[in-house]
């Protein structure tokens, strides 16, 4: 009988343990509230991903529901559906999950869709406030420094013209004295934060490609500015680019453009156009001194 009462008290006591396993507060019903592709956009609204406790779920895409075995390790999530693991990350109520065909979807809790919706509404106002603010032609001037290789420390004035992209992105050309805008020194695709800053998706400059968030342009009382490092062809040098409004007129405090009393001035006033190539002869412009405050 003791026997017997010990057993039966071995049993509730496991059956206590598993009833009180620790379960994932990452489990729960996800919406789908973004699809980010390569290719056109996709309408994945109606997706939905149920992460049960104990690894177990349903994954919904366009109506077809599939069964899911799901785990993870720390944010990194795995989800298995049918054989086929997608792998993602799950960390504040957020899903990101890679499908077949360079596509992603994002997923947001039931708890988290609705702020997720509208924190996403306020960037894209945002990203489209930006598009309009810099979308056009701007001049200005690029300036090297530490030069290694042929080049030396100097300036040049500088031609951009902002495209806005259908994407949420902006394009950006980029050209001076040297070449055109259909021969450019580089070709960068920014896209815009909600700082009022704007990161590089992809691109090149000066013969070579730029690396994702290789370059950060920021803005500051209308002009925009960049520095960074180049590194490449047997040359590397310091960069500061910086850039206003075609047909502004500069501060008198700012440091104005090589060319912008003899070029720049009497095209503006005669109300033209940035044109595609600068036409200017006089020789390489040497670096200004540094003031005082410097």
């Amino acid at each position: 009988m003791k026997r017997l009462c010990l057993l039966f008290l071995i049993v509730l006591m496991t059956l206590a343990l598993c009833g009180c396993g620790e379960k994932d507060e990452n489990a729960g019903l996800y919406h789908c509230v973004e699809v980010r592709s390569g290719e056109e956009p996709l309408d994945l609204a109606d997706s939905v991903l149920n992460l049960d406790q104990g690894g177990y779920g349903e994954l919904t895409i366009r109506g077809e529901l599939g069964a899911i075995r799901w785990t993870r390790e720390g944010s990194e999530l795995r989800v298995d559906v049918n054989g086929q693991v997608l792998a993602g990350t799950i960390e504040n109520g957020l899903v990101s999950l890679e499908i077949p065909d360079n596509i992603t979807l994002i997923y947001a809790r039931e708890d988290r869709a609705e702020s997720y919706l509208a924190e996403r509404a306020a960037k894209r106002e945002q990203q489209a406030l930006l598009q309009a603010e810099w979308n056009g032609d701007w001049y200005g001037w690029w300036r090297i420094e530490n030069a290694e290789g042929e080049l030396a420390d100097t300036w040049y004035d500088l031609c951009a013209r902002f495209r806005s992209e259908e994407d949420g992105s902006v394009s950006l050309l980029l050209w001076d004295e040297d070449q055109s805008a259909a021969e450019p020194m580089g070709w960068v695709q920014l896209r815009p934060q909600e700082d009022g800053s704007a990161v590089a998706e992809d691109g090149y400059f000066w013969f070579m490609p730029l690396e994702e968030g290789a370059w950060t342009l920021s803005s500051a009382e209308g002009e925009l500015t960049l520095q960074g490092r180049h590194s490449g062809e047997g040359q590397q040098f310091d960069f500061t680019l910086c850039l206003r409004p075609w047909g502004e007129i500069w501060p008198q405090d700012s440091q104005r453009p090589y060319y912008y009393e003899m070029w720049y001035l009497p095209l503006i006033e005669a109300g033209e156009p940035m044109p595609d190539q600068m036409d200017v002869t006089d020789p390489l412009a040497p670096l200004p001194e540094e003031s005082e405050e410097d």
